[in-house]
């Protein structure tokens, strides 16, 4: 039989309690886990990595008045769920998931999201998908919320939010149920299940799912999400648009575009360039547009719904030989980089969905 030794670093994870404890304690065994974890919006999540996060905090304490701390209190339930100061500042870290022994709404007076509707596990015991065991430095135990019903763990978080003028800022989790499809968060966001070793000290493998959490910044899952078809009828360029996913498209805060962008050619000449845009637009009680969290109103939603089908048509113009259909995305309009002065350049970047071409 081999025997594993213990490395200083593992002893001293050893001598801790888990909670609260960082990603580098964790990496000490799951590097590879950790290191698709640094690539995801959770590791992202916490105003000092996140430009755009830290913008809407500010705005939001000032449009009501309040201290920004307390803003941050309010959203740290779910952006910084970590009681360790330090630990905080990497956003949704792995604690912040396999600690959790229970999903339910047991503090009445505080709103049913994130922490709030946590009861934690006791010391040194991690949740995971597979079965109960032990490795040589925490406890492990089986919670169906870590695979079979995952929705409920994505959506104690990826819920129903609004504003302190009762505006919806996210609505993912509401959208991801009107939904018909079968599919659960973590089919798309974490992959398909596949044999791995989840540790260093694993001497056999498991089922397990990526921790990049899937998004548009370090994944390709934008290209699944809306199937494009083009037709011509009648004179005019047909578009059939079907949102794929269980949510809106795009989703979450809404800050995020989709752009429709149709080009008519004639020859290599470009003669026309039309535009569609999907996205709900905010504004302030002054009513020039603003980010969610300081809206007193929504001025307009022109996102696909879950599983909808919109068909576009557009007259095409005189002498078209062929037409190049891009659907484009990104994080933040340009309106909102300009207005707010985004400089991350993960918020000015766009990124492609589908592009298709027709012969007119």
């Amino acid at each position: 039989m081999i025997k594993i030794l213990p490395t200083i670093g593992m002893l001293f994870i050893a001598s801790l309690s888990l909670w609260g404890n960082s990603s580098k304690e964790c990496a000490q065994c799951h590097s590879a886990i950790v290191k698709e974890w640094e690539t995801s919006a959770h590791a992202m999540a916490h105003s000092s990595k996140n430009e755009l996060y830290a913008k809407m905090v500010a705005g939001a304490a000032k449009t009501n008045g309040v201290d920004p701390s307390k803003i941050m209190e309010n959203c740290n339930i779910c952006h910084a769920p970590a009681e360790d100061i330090k630990v905080k500042e990497e956003g949704v870290t792995c604690v912040a998931c396999h600690r959790i022994d229970a999903i339910e709404h047991q503090n009445k007076s505080k709103p049913p999201i994130g922490i709030n509707t946590i009861r934690w596990m006791k010391e040194n015991v991690m949740a995971g998908p597979s079965g109960n065991g032990n490795s040589p430095y925490h406890g492990i135990v089986k919670r169906p919320f870590m695979e079979a019903n995952s929705d409920t763990l994505c959506l104690a978080c990826h819920n129903v939010m609004k504003n302190k003028q009762d505006i919806t800022v996210c609505n993912t989790g509401d959208e991801h149920r009107r939904g018909t499809t079968q599919k659960t968060c973590i089919e798309c966001h974490m992959g398909e299940a596949k044999m791995g070793l989840v540790s260093s000290l694993s001497t056999s493998k498991k089922m397990m799912r990526s921790h990049g959490f899937h998004g548009a910044r370090n994944s390709d899952i934008l290209t699944k999400a809306v199937d494009l078809e083009l037709a011509k009828k009648n004179g005019d360029l047909t578009l059939t648009l079907t949102n794929l996913s269980s949510h809106n498209f795009p989703t979450g805060t809404g800050v995020r575009i989709a752009t429709v962008v149709s080009e008519f050619y004639k020859g290599n000449t470009k003669i026309s360039t039309q535009t569609e845009k999907l996205e709900v637009i905010f504004a302030a009680a002054d009513g020039n547009i603003t980010l969610p969290p300081m809206a007193s109103k929504e001025l307009s939603d022109t996102r696909l719904k879950p599983n909808d089908v919109r068909i576009l048509g557009i007259v095409i113009p005189k002498g078209s030989t062929h037409a190049v259909v891009t659907i484009n995305y990104r994080l933040a309009k340009e309106s909102i980089v300009e207005k707010f002065q985004l400089s991350d350049e993960r918020f000015k970047k766009e990124y492609r969905v589908v592009s298709k071409k027709i012969k007119l």
